[in-house]
């Protein structure tokens, strides 16, 4: 298991249990120090399923030392790889 979000690694927020369905997708492009905690700090794209046809709607968003410790993201680079290669 990694300490924080890794570059390059697309990660999931999965409503209720570890198996729930994605609320949310977070695709790490970079990481970096926060000046102000100089704790580890994600930038990437955040993604949500759009409305009203399903596809992910991605915007910049970073993440953080906390979000990483909540335990909420679960990397997901390896099922995607596995999707994509179907």
């Amino acid at each position: 298991m990694t300490s924080f979000f890794e570059p390059g690694h697309t990660y999931a927020a999965r409503a209720g249990s570890p198996g729930g369905p994605e609320r949310f997708r977070f695709l790490c492009e970079s990481v970096t120090t926060d000046p102000e905690t100089e704790k580890p700090r994600a930038l990437g794209q955040h993604g949500r399923r759009g409305t009203t046809d399903g596809e992910w709607i991605w915007t910049p968003n970073p993440r953080t030392h906390d979000d990483w410790r909540s335990g909420a993201w679960t990397d997901i680079t390896d099922e995607l790889k596995t999707e994509a290669a179907r």
